[in-house]
């Protein structure tokens, strides 16, 4: 297949476009605002809400369990209390 075959058609001429409809829409031409698109940008990560946690409370154990640093909260509860086997 070459390239005129695949061509999607080359005139526009055959469009049934009525002369009343395009002379109403030029009349009525309405100015559109093209700076917004219908791409969708999501918005900035921010900070991670458990790092802010951790940030205020550094010697807590839980929160850094239940953040997934096991071992700096065991290190914590070896400090705090003495733990001694995990």
């Amino acid at each position: 297949m070459n390239l005129e075959e695949a061509a999607w058609g080359g005139d526009d001429d055959d469009l049934d476009i009525d002369d009343e409809i395009m002379a109403l829409n030029s009349d009525n031409a309405v100015n559109i605002d093209t700076t917004e698109s219908d791409i969708y940008v999501p918005p900035q990560p921010g900070v991670d809400p458990m790092l802010n946690i951790l940030r205020m409370n550094p010697n807590s154990a839980g929160f850094h369990a239940s953040h997934g640093d096991c071992r700096k909260a065991a290190e914590l509860l070896k400090s705090q209390i003495g733990l001694v086997n995990l």
